[in-house]
């Protein structure tokens, strides 16, 4: 169990790795939305290299995880489930990798609707004020009813 918990440990840091420079890139992405001259295709190209990377490693500790659990008597893995099963300084050391690596990914998720606000609002400006199909059609009927009153 002491190997697999190792493994499950590794495999977390590895994640916060992974994370850690995603959230570097979701930052640089929106430096990259906020400047117009710089292009932020080959951000998103490692971000998405990133993303194929951890989620490998989430199947690989999914797969521990269970492991784990059979191994344990557990119905499903939790961390606090592995108490009496393994080390107590180990299985607090998976608890705040994990919690890091859950900041991390909150950090990602803001970083990136944050991006996705600011494009939004340069679009937004670009395009100008959108015209609403369903006033247009009231507007052409208005004017056809009044030209129409006119003739009559």
């Amino acid at each position: 169990m002491e190997s697999d918990v190792s493994l499950l440990l590794e495999n977390l840091k590895e994640q916060e790795r992974i994370s850690a420079r995603m959230l570097a890139l979701s930052r640089q992405q929106y430096e990259a939305s906020s400047d117009p001259v710089m292009n932020g295709d080959s951000i998103l190209s490692q971000k998405a290299r990133l993303v194929g990377e951890l989620q490998m490693l989430i199947s690989r500790a999914r797969l521990i995880e269970d492991d784990l659990a059979q191994k344990a008597g557990l119905p499903e893995f939790t961390i606090n489930g592995l108490k009496g099963h393994v080390e107590e300084d180990v299985r607090c050391s998976l608890g705040l990798v994990a919690g890091q690596v859950g900041i991390l990914l909150k950090s990602i998720i803001d970083a990136d609707a944050k991006t996705t606000e600011l494009i939004q609002s340069r679009l937004a400006r670009i395009k100008g004020p959108q015209v609403d199909a369903t006033n247009s059609a009231r507007a052409l009927q208005a004017y056809q009813n009044s030209t129409r009153w006119k003739r009559e």
